[in-house]
């Protein structure tokens, strides 16, 4: 290495002595920290603050080095470097090295002081959740709820009912809306939410709401100011300060609002994150929420600054000399940040007082240094019933791309770091350019602190949080692989099971090398078997027996046109499912509804078929997000979304398809609730289509289908659906920050 790079690592020695002083702390205890090519994915927890910053910037340089190695390669390999500057970018406002994190000089208050006041599916059938319950007069009639992945673990969306009561999340407001019995549809109240909703919980008492707000007032009523929020750069894992844009300062808010008899009854709890709402769980009163972002440090740079175009280097050692200084200089904006250049702030509101959340460095968990993506996932819970009690805060070093949730364990899955070198010189034989790490954390234990427990890794990536299943204690997972050389570029399928062997996940068995040159497209696991839909051409839809965890098995592959992308059991032996149909050839056809029998898992059949073409062209957002797809048992019906065009006349169409889906009758259009006619005055939705024309739920209340879009609500006699019972047009929605009307 050259000398200034040697210089580089002579700093970091002579500087990690000095990061006890950071903070505060005293009595860190430093934690030895296995090399990159060691890692696990296991996680190792700080004991001090002291602890978090070294392994912080243990984990920053040997990404940044890795970085700088790989453009290193590139110059080699090119005679030359043909990169871009990156512009702009470090004048983005980040924190000066060596200062307070542009706090104005106030660092946090101390740690530790006080903070402010298996695999069972879900189906959306009917309601049997009792905090759920409808205004204390008496039972609710009979509802759908959210289509959840696991039964008795709620999941947030922009809609929830009682039975009794509607609540939507609308623009910037809180709509309740009376909604049976059906004839007395209204708007019951309305409240205002900060910020833009995002999605909700309901129970019987209490409402909380996540929402992104505008926290510039937030930073100055707190006292600090906002910091740049940091981006992966270069094909993912090193930071560099994003822009700062003074007038908006993001921030996700969670509001807990009480509740009784349909009407809120006041704010509860008020409390704001640095970092991008990912996802959330419910299990009985309490809440976690997995935040993705709000991680910080100090401006780093990946090209070299230059007096004059006469400086340029005109040789490869002349351009490697560059970058090796380009290493020293970042080496010294790491080793000199404190550790308020790094965590995110936490704020608190009550009675209209704003305090900041003291950071609790022992939360804090990392992966061995540079073996994950850049980023950082916070996991913030609390109870409803006990909501003075602080916040439990766990939070891991590196980005976190899907959360499972089952009562007893909590399953993270983060990209991890991955060479960048590969982009450069690919090896003959392919190698896996993917791989993902798994945090397990218990909530058995518990409830009210998700404890971390275990760590593992498998190759390939995940599509969704349906790709993870926790069955007797053992995580089910399916991945897709990127596998490259330099001839070729090509995918493959895998099926992993893990199991906890002290703080280890460790691979039990696994089905690999499933539909080579295809991707996963959709997964469910439903007890001793996983189902597997890949795409290129063809649908192949596997049947996987993992009755055996040790040694799980194919059964089946059942080959037809068209491929899947959510699939819902409606018995043990069925699956209904949503997607696209196909030619044999792969070109997409149009929205196609299926149901398998899979009752002999060896012979998987598709028993029905129903496709959207023609006039029904177009498409759902239940492809995508399961919450759109309603499927409720007790009456055999099937409602979601579908927005679509006549081809012949142009003419657009929002509605709410309903359909019969039976084992033995099939899948029988029973009809369409069109919302069209809401949208009459502005056919493209509400601010130039910020708020579009799409239906956006369907829920069930006794005998009567709901049809919800943002301009208004209808309920229709399930026997009937597109005879309108009782009709309300809703507010035209608010777009914040003054814009479309905004408060």
């Amino acid at each position: 290495m050259m000398k200034h790079a040697r210089s580089a690592w002579w700093l970091f020695a002579s500087l990690l002595p000095l990061t006890a002083a950071g903070y505060g702390c005293s009595g860190s205890v430093d934690a030895p920290t296995p090399p990159t090519a060691e890692a696990r994915g296991t996680l190792t927890q700080a004991q001090s603050c002291a602890d978090l910053e070294q392994m912080l910037k243990q984990d920053a340089v040997a990404k940044m080095n890795a970085q700088i190695d790989a453009i290193i390669a590139e110059i080699e390999a090119n005679g030359g470097y043909w990169g871009y500057p990156d512009y702009g970018w470090e004048d983005g406002g980040g924190p000066v090295v060596g200062s307070s994190t542009g706090n104005g000089g106030q660092p946090f208050p101390p740690p530790g002081g006080a903070g402010g006041s298996g695999g069972s599916s879900g189906t959306g059938g009917a309601s049997g959740d009792p905090s759920n319950g409808g205004d204390g007069s008496g039972e609710p009639p009979e509802h759908s709820e959210t289509n959840t992945q696991v039964a008795g673990v709620d999941e947030a969306d922009i809609l929830k009912t009682d039975g009794n009561y509607i609540y939507l999340l609308h623009g910037q407001s809180l709509e309740v809306l009376k909604s049976f019995p059906a004839s007395d549809l209204a708007i019951n109240t309305t409240t205002a939410v900060e910020g833009n909703p995002i999605e909700m919980f309901v129970t019987d008492d209490q409402l909380v709401i996540y929402s992104q707000v505008d926290g510039t007032q937030l930073y100055k009523d707190a006292g600090v100011d906002p910091r740049s929020p940091y981006y992966d750069y270069y094909g993912g894992g090193v930071a560099y300060d994003g822009y700062y844009n003074p007038y908006y300062a993001p921030l996700t808010k969670i509001t807990v609002l009480g509740l009784e008899a349909g009407q809120t009854t006041g704010v509860q709890k008020e409390v704001y994150f640095e970092g991008n709402y990912a996802s959330s769980r419910r299990v009985g009163k309490h809440v976690r929420t997995v935040l993705s972002g709000g991680q910080h440090g100090p401006v780093l740079s990946y090209y070299p600054e230059f007096a004059s175009e006469s400086d340029y280097p005109q040789t490869v050692e002349e351009w490697k000399t560059a970058f090796e200084d380009l290493r020293f200089k970042n080496s010294l904006a790491i080793f000199g940040s404190t550790l308020n250049d790094w965590l995110p702030y936490r704020f608190e509101k009550s009675n209209g007082a704003v305090s900041l959340i003291a950071p609790s460095c022992s939360s804090y968990y990392m992966p061995s240094a540079g073996s994950t993506a850049y980023g950082l996932t916070q996991v913030q819970s609390f109870a409803l019933d006990d909501l003075h009690a602080p916040l439990a805060e766990t939070s891991i070093v590196g980005g976190v791309d899907t959360v499972y949730s089952n009562a007893d364990s909590l399953y993270l899955a983060a990209r991890s770091w991955k060479d960048p070198g590969l982009n450069w010189s690919l090896p003959v034989e392919a190698v896996d350019t993917t791989e993902t790490f798994v945090h397990k954390f218990d909530l058995a234990a518990n409830p009210a602190l998700p404890a971390y427990v275990a760590s593992g890794t498998v190759p390939g990536q995940v599509k969704n949080q349906f790709s993870l299943d926790e069955k007797d204690g053992q995580l089910r997972i399916a991945t897709t692989r990127q596998l490259a050389s330099q001839t070729d570029w090509t995918t493959s399928n895998d099926v992993y099971v893990l199991g906890q062997n002290d703080d280890e996940l460790v691979q039990v068995g696994a089905v690999t090398g499933l539909a080579p040159g295809e991707q996963i497209y959709s997964t469910r696991f439903i007890g001793n078997r996983g189902y597997v839909v890949t795409f290129r051409q063809v649908d192949p839809l596997f049947v996987i027996d993992l009755s055996t965890p040790t040694a799980p098995a194919v059964l089946a592959e059942l080959k037809i046109p068209g491929f899947s992308e959510y699939m819902h059991p409606i018995d043990d032996n069925h699956l209904l499912t949503i997607g696209q149909d196909a030619t044999n050839e792969g070109q997409i056809i149009g929205l196609a509804l299926q149901v398998f029998d899979v009752t002999d898992p060896t012979a998987p059949a598709l028993k029905h078929k129903y496709t959207f073409s023609g006039a029904d062209t177009g498409y759902s957002e239940a492809l995508y997000n399961h919450k759109a797809f309603n499927y409720y048992a007790p009456k055999n019906l099937l409602a979601f979304p579908f927005s679509g065009w006549n081809p012949n006349t142009g003419n657009l169409k929002s509605s709410l398809e309903l359909f019969d889906v039976t084992i033995d009758g099939g899948i029988v259009k029973r009809g369409s609730i069109d919302h069209t006619s809401f949208f009459q005055a502005d056919p493209y939705g509400y601010c130039g289509g910020y708020y579009g024309v799409d239906v956006r739920r369907g829920v069930f209340i006794d005998d009567y289908i709901y049809a919800i879009s943002y301009g208004g609500v209808t309920a229709s006699d399930v026997t009937s659906p597109e005879t309108i019972v009782s009709s309300i047009a809703l507010p035209q929605p608010a777009q914040p920050y003054d814009y479309c009307g905004g408060l």
